[in-house]
C-alpha cells in the first residue's frame, strides 16, 4: 500500500494495516470512530493510503450521524436494497428533490425529520401504502419493482404468522388432551387402566399462554 510519509518526506510502501477507537468532536458533538492506520517502514510514523482515509471518513461520518441520532448511509442503502428502489425514485416517493437521497448518503446528513421519515419505510406495511397514495411520483418500471419487493415481504411476513398461528392452536390441542388426561388421573380412572405409570405432567397451557 502506497502512502506520503511526513517525516521521510517520501511515499513508502507499508503492508500493514492497523486500527484503533478515536475520540473525535464535530459541531460540539463528542463520539468514537474506529480509524485506520500503516506504519512507514522507515520511521515507524504512521502514514494512510487514500483508501484508509476515505475508509476513515465515512466511519467518522456515519459514527458522527449515530450520535446526533440521525440515519446512517448504510442504513438508507438497506431500504434502498430491500424494495428493489432507487435513490432519486424513493426521493420522489416521499417528496424529496430527486437528489436529496443520493446526497444523504455521500454528505448531507439528514435532519431528524427526515432521519424518522425513511426509518419508517423498514415497516413493509408503510412502504406499501407510500407506494399505493404515491405511484404517479415515479416511473411505471421504478413502481412495479418496488411494489413485487414489498409484496414478497409482506407474504414471507403473513407466512410466518400462519406458521405461528398453528403452532399455537396444536399447543392448546395438546393443553386439551393434557388437561383431560390429569382430570382421569384425579378421578382415579387413569390408574385403573393405566397402572403403574406416573401421573401426567401439569397442563401445557399453565407454562404457553398464562407467562
Amino acid at each position: 500500500m502506497r502512502a506520503w510519509c511526513d517525516q521521510c518526506e517520501k511515499y513508502i510502501e507499508c503492508s500493514d494495516e492497523y486500527s484503533r477507537t478515536e475520540s473525535l468532536e464535530l459541531n460540539g458533538i463528542r463520539f468514537n470512530a474506529i480509524q485506520s492506520f500503516g506504519v512507514c517502514p522507515f520511521c515507524d510514523g504512521e502514514v494512510w493510503t487514500n483508501a484508509m482515509i476515505d475508509a476513515n471518513t465515512h466511519r467518522a461520518h456515519n459514527a458522527y450521524r449515530r450520535a446526533v441520532g440521525s440515519i446512517t448511509s448504510e442504513e438508507i442503502r438497506h431500504i434502498l436494497k430491500k424494495y428493489d428502489i432507487g435513490a432519486q425514485p424513493l426521493s420522489l416517493l416521499l417528496g424529496w428533490g430527486a437528489n436529496t437521497i443520493e446526497r444523504q448518503m455521500k454528505h448531507t446528513i439528514p435532519d431528524q425529520e427526515h432521519a424518522n421519515r425513511l426509518r419508517s419505510l423498514n415497516d413493509p406495511r408503510e412502504m406499501y401504502r407510500l407506494l399505493s397514495e404515491k405511484r404517479e411520483r415515479i416511473t411505471p418500471v421504478a413502481y412495479n419493482k418496488a411494489i413485487k419487493a414489498v409484496s414478497s415481504l409482506l407474504q414471507s411476513e403473513n407466512n410466518v404468522l400462519d406458521s405461528g398461528l398453528d403452532l399455537c392452536k396444536a399447543l392448546y390441542g395438546l393443553s386439551m388432551l393434557n388437561a383431560h388426561a390429569k382430570k382421569y388421573f384425579e378421578t382415579g380412572c387413569y390408574q385403573t387402566i393405566y397402572k403403574g405409570h406416573m401421573p401426567p405432567v401439569n397442563p401445557a397451557h399453565r407454562y404457553v399462554f398464562n407467562h
